[in-house]
């Protein structure tokens, strides 16, 4: 399970096959940045980095920011922080009707969970 940020960001490049260079380039923020990032010697980047990283990479700017612990979005990152690596591996094998499988069964789900149902039939 992720439970850091610099894991989140490290497992999401990894992922990709990318360099902290390429993902510099993809983002505007230097490699070397991201490299602090990703072995916490920077742990609360701004913001607007934090969202300048997050589209590149894929990942929601409120995952990020949760992760981060930034203001109102810290009440989610308990859910946010327990993410599993293998879904953002997923990310290069699973084709369009894999994710869009996925969405409707995670719909599903929140559907039951917002309607009180512990355990769906």
């Amino acid at each position: 399970m992720i439970t850091q940020m610099s894991e989140m960001l490290r497992v999401a490049r990894t992922a990709r096959c990318l360099t902290l260079e390429e993902m510099g380039r993809a983002t505007g923020v230097s490699s070397s940045y991201l490299s602090r990032l990703e072995t916490r010697r920077i742990e609360k980047p701004g913001a607007d980095i934090l969202a300048k990283i997050a589209d590149a990479y894929g990942i929601p700017t409120q995952t990020l920011l949760n992760l981060a612990r930034y203001g109102e979005f810290s009440q989610h990152a308990p859910v946010f922080r327990t993410i599993p690596a293998y879904l953002f591996e997923a990310a290069t094998v699973l084709t369009e009707s894999d994710w869009q499988l996925l969405q409707v069964t995670v719909d599903r789900l929140v559907a039951w969970r917002r309607a009180g149902v512990d355990k769906p039939k």
